[in-house]
């Protein structure tokens, strides 16, 4: 990755330039670093990446989360509701994220070092599975009773806004669609 990136940002050539620039000015100077660190997201103690959601979702096709991070203006709500909606296969528009709060989030770690967007992001994605998984036995079972063939929560599909069958694309359950 060094070595690429040391290609692709003309690294050399741009130190040689900043070199000559330095020279011929006496007060103005020029500086260029390159250099490689690692760091990961969130905190060195790792009790602290911790986060927690809390998904619901209702018989009219709406769903309320609930997360542990602190909107402070970086969009993070935003993002949030961007996951549930990306997982769910819906609109942002059906997603409603609640305030922070720790009556509904307990224990939540602190938004900062990259860890907001991170972890409650994969806190939301792993509640809209176990949901997800959950509600295709459901789904799975009304497709096969309307439809008086065997179908499996596998072939479950969300997407488009609705709940559908791969086999069966359209729900006939008003409020699957």
């Amino acid at each position: 990755m060094f070595e690429r990136l040391m290609l692709s940002s003309s690294y050399e050539s741009r130190r040689k330039e900043i070199e000559a620039f330095n020279a011929r000015n006496e007060t103005r100077k020029r500086g260029i670093a390159l250099t490689p660190i690692k760091f990961g997201i969130s905190f060195t103690t790792s009790f602290l990446n911790q986060a927690g959601a809390l998904v619901n979702i209702y018989q009219d096709g709406t769903v309320t989360v609930n997360h542990g991070g602190t909107e402070m203006g970086q969009g993070l709500h935003t993002k949030m509701k961007q996951v549930a909606a990306k997982e769910l296969g819906i609109s942002a528009e059906f997603v409603r994220v609640e305030s922070t709060n720790t009556g509904k989030i307990p224990n939540t770690s602190a938004t900062a070092a990259s860890s907001g967007s991170d972890l409650n992001g994969m806190a939301i994605q792993l509640a809209v599975t176990k949901l997800k998984t959950r509600l295709s036995e459901v789904a799975a079972t009304l497709f096969a009773a309307e439809y008086k063939k065997e179908i499996k929560a596998e072939d479950i599909v969300f997407g488009n806004d609705k709940v559908s069958s791969s086999t069966y694309l359209k729900s006939p359950f008003p409020f699957l669609n």
